[in-house]
């Protein structure tokens, strides 16, 4: 599962998602919820990348966007890391 919590903004969403697209990853279930200022998202995500490079490739978004991001159970295809 990947988690990202930060304030909301506009694009949060789509940029998450493109960079997820990148990877040639899957969206599974979904669960996103907007209180105050704040948007949180958690994504079930399976991909055939390493936890490593899906890391690599989420954390300038997660820089721009100034999230906080985590990856606790997470599906590579083939795999399961935690």
């Amino acid at each position: 599962m990947l988690t990202l919590v930060g304030k909301d903004l506009p694009g949060i969403v789509a940029k998450i998602s493109q960079a997820l697209f990148d990877l040639s990853g899957n969206l599974g279930e979904t669960s996103m919820t907007r209180l105050g200022g704040n948007f949180t998202i958690m994504l079930m995500v399976c991909v055939s990348e390493k936890k490593s490079a899906v890391q690599e490739k989420l954390q300038p978004v997660c820089d721009e966007l100034e999230l906080f991001s985590g990856i606790n159970e997470f599906c590579f295809i083939g795999l399961w890391e935690a």
